[in-house]
């Protein structure tokens, strides 16, 4: 943790297991929500996208004891940006229909219905 826990605490945020992210009190009242795939820099992919946007639009958003948030990213790194790797991966397949590639307008519709978990993540951070 970025501080040392003071001896009063706010109960445990009741949240499900992520695989990266780590939810944790640091202070009354003041949550860490920290990206951990230290391995990759941070670099965010689809799963982690996905958990932050859950962490800040339902979990966070929801306990009365969370007044400030502090995002931070596991290791030395906060974060390199997109997953590169896992976006190609992810976004290169849209519009990919039983193996047989589809018209690039279909191709581009399906990138942004994949992308919309990237946005959806942002606006959950600006709405909390």
């Amino acid at each position: 943790p970025l501080f040392a826990p003071q001896s009063i605490m706010a109960p445990a945020l009741q949240h499900p297991d992520y695989a990266h992210v780590k939810l944790e009190f640091v202070a009354d009242h003041v949550v860490e929500v920290r990206m951990s795939r230290a391995e990759k820099r941070n670099a965010m992919n689809t799963q982690l996208w996905k958990e932050l946007g859950h962490c800040f639009s339902e979990v966070i958003s929801q306990d009365e004891n969370v007044r400030c948030v502090l995002l931070t990213g596991e290791g030395r790194i906060f974060s390199a940006g997109i997953d590169l790797a896992d976006a190609i991966g992810t976004l290169g397949n849209a519009g990919v229909n039983d193996g047989r590639k589809v018209d690039t307008s279909r191709r581009a519709v399906g990138i942004l219905r994949e992308g919309g978990a990237w946005q959806r993540a942002w606006t959950a951070i600006n709405s909390c």
